[in-house]
């Protein structure tokens, strides 16, 4: 069986679309996202992807439920065939799908904008009661947020510069993460070690930061 064909299989059967949809739908898909799972991304005018299978997702009231589910950033498709619901952005609050779990994070702050972003959809990879990193993909790539207990979330630009700035600004009270920083010796890579170095060293949590808006224009 053809790769096409499976996609096409997948988009009838796990969407519960009809035939034609499902083509149109298999037909926007162009590529793997990570190797070994079935995250997929469509070629739309904004970066999106999708991502299928049994799970559990949380409404707003806290409770679980269990159901087949297809994730995409516009929202979530709960059930099978005829029987499947589309949850907006503000019906749910989480979906977990094999080992992963996808939050809806609010009053994400985007380095160069005054505006808080929409709520998105992001993929969690690490998790501690101090804080949460998550990643989101976006026109321009990849992007990390961070996540504070009072749900303030704030982006990790990639640009070195902006980086050390933002950085600074959440970790910049520990003397050997902030010297590392503004050396240019850690990056944006090391974000989530670099959150594990500063609660071993200060574990009741991070500071409240404020964020600078200004993106670098040399772009070091």
């Amino acid at each position: 069986m053809t790769f096409s064909k499976k996609l096409l299989l997948l988009a009838t059967a796990v969407l519960g679309l009809g035939a034609l949809e499902a083509r149109a739908q298999a037909a926007l898909i162009v590529g793997l996202v990570r190797t070994g799972s079935n995250v997929i991304r469509l070629a739309t005018a904004d970066y999106q992807f999708g991502r299928a299978g049994n799970g559990f997702y949380q409404l707003p009231d806290g409770s679980w439920q269990k159901q087949p589910l297809a994730l995409s950033y516009s929202g979530l498709a709960v059930g099978k065939g005829k029987e499947t619901q589309v949850l907006a952005l503000d019906q749910f609050r989480q979906a977990v799908i094999g080992a992963d779990t996808f939050v809806v994070v609010r009053n994400v702050r985007f380095i160069g904008q005054e505006e808080v972003a929409r709520p998105i959809i992001a993929w969690r990879t690490w998790h501690r009661r101090q804080a949460e990193l998550f990643e989101f993909q976006s026109t321009s790539g990849a992007s990390r947020i961070i996540r504070f207990p009072d749900q303030q979330a704030i982006t990790v630009p990639f640009k070195q510069k902006d980086f050390q700035e933002t950085m600074l600004a959440v970790v910049g009270d520990h003397p050997i993460l902030a010297k590392q920083l503004r050396k240019g010796e850690l990056d944006a890579t090391r974000t989530s070690r670099i959150l594990e170095v500063y609660l071993q060293w200060k574990p009741e949590g991070f500071h409240y930061p404020v964020v600078p808006n200004e993106v670098s224009a040399d772009g070091k």
